[in-house]
């Protein structure tokens, strides 16, 4: 896909053939979806430039092929390694500066095609001034060396449109020959679709401009033409370099926006516990709270401070004399509301109440007077002691404060 952005996907092929009464020109449409080339419009037999711009869609890439009156190539043997050739010999008492220069090596022989430049230049400018951008320009037949494996001659000679040329074993060419009127008779298929010959010169050239960086293609040394295909090879470099820093910057943003969801979600998780546990300390607080009242209470009933209640309850008990009868002992009792004051339970802190009856009080002084020796009572005192007659025990209530 990124590739199908950066590259030349629609381009139309032109070849202008030159005559000494005028020109024909031939045009074809190629376009690219994936791997799939298909042949859209085409031109045949036109007489003038201007038809291309009446067929077919401006702004498009065009690559150009001039064949015909003006165009000399001359073949030459390989001299081993040796890549420079002498230009005087090809072309006596010219200058190489005048003309466009397209060279093509086929094994042992390298063909050498020029043109004068204000001949092709004024072709280029009349396509350019009608919409379109010349990107590549070829002469003679040579752009064909880059589809012959397409197209449907299986034997050393192509022929087309005029045009013959012997190859060797290797597919290397051997010679370049035009006679006009020259064909094989029968029709020429490039892979299953059937083109006229006047349109495989235009076929190739629009293919060599599509595959530019796939291929070597067979072109002229034009600086205005050259420019433009390097400009699209720029910035089609840098429009990729631009899809691939933005698909990393979303990359990075999905990669933020998960990151952002999953620390949210840890961070709910998080105020869920932190909700759970705050409810914990706060159902913490309620029983501290209750223990607290609780203790408080305890307090007030005298749990919890001096002795143990029972022990001390004990050693009175081992001290009463056997006379005396106890009928109830309370450790801190509750204290008797006043009339007409709030109801408030509250308890006689650190205190012993005795109820008891006995035949005479001499028991229950005696008993006093024991009682007072222990290490841990503050206060022991009579309460009261009165007999209901004298058939009957005298009933005491004493208190004691420890």
């Amino acid at each position: 896909m990124l590739e199908a952005l950066t590259r030349i996907n629609h381009c139309i092929g032109i070849s202008v053939r030159r005559h000494a009464d005028g020109s024909r020109i031939s045009a074809l449409s190629l376009s690219r979806k994936g791997n799939q080339l298909d042949l859209l419009k085409r031109l045949k037999n036109a007489t003038t430039l201007k038809r291309i711009g009446e067929e077919f869609e401006k702004g498009s890439f065009v690559a150009l092929t001039i064949s015909g009156k003006g165009i000399v190539t001359k073949m030459m043997d390989k001299q081993g390694d040796k890549v420079a050739y002498d230009f005087s010999e090809l072309m006596p008492g010219a200058d190489p500066a005048d003309f466009y220069i397209q060279e093509y090596d086929a094994g042992l022989r390298r063909f050498v095609s020029m043109i004068r430049k204000p001949e092709a230049d004024l072709i280029i400018a009349s396509i350019t001034a009608q919409g379109f951008q010349v990107v590549m320009l070829t002469l003679a037949a040579f752009p064909v060396a880059r589809i012959s494996e397409q197209l449907n001659q299986y034997d050393s000679t192509i022929r087309f449109d005029g045009y013959e040329i012997t190859r060797d074993e290797q597919g290397h060419w051997l010679d370049h020959k035009f006679k006009e009127g020259m064909a094989d008779g029968y029709p020429i298929k490039i892979g299953p679709e059937t083109i006229d010959e006047q349109l495989v010169l235009p076929y190739a050239a629009a293919f060599q401009a599509m595959l530019y960086e796939q291929i070597d293609p067979v072109q002229t040394a034009h600086p205005q033409v050259n420019e433009h295909m390097r400009n699209f090879s720029r910035g089609a470099a840098l429009k990729k370099r631009g899809i691939v820093l933005l698909a990393a910057f979303f990359l990075l943003l999905l990669i933020n926006t998960i990151c952002f969801l999953e620390l949210n979600r840890s961070n709910s998780a998080l105020q869920d516990q932190l909700s759970r546990e705050s409810t914990q300390a706060a159902d913490l607080d309620a029983i501290a709270k209750k223990i607290n009242a609780a203790e408080k209470l305890a307090g007030l009933m005298g749990y919890g401070k001096g002795q143990k209640k029972s022990i001390m309850i004990d050693q009175l008990a081992a001290l009463m004399p056997s006379e005396i009868r106890l009928t109830r002992i309370s450790v801190d009792p509750p204290t008797t509301n006043r009339p007409g004051s709030k109801k408030v339970l509250n308890f006689q802190d650190l205190t012993i109440l005795i109820n008891g009856h006995c035949p005479s009080i001499l028991p229950v002084n005696e008993w006093l007077a024991r009682v007072r020796t222990l290490p841990w009572l503050k206060q022991a005192e009579l309460k009261d002691y009165g007999l209901a007659s004298a058939d009957t025990e005298g009933a005491f209530n004493i208190i004691i404060r420890y």
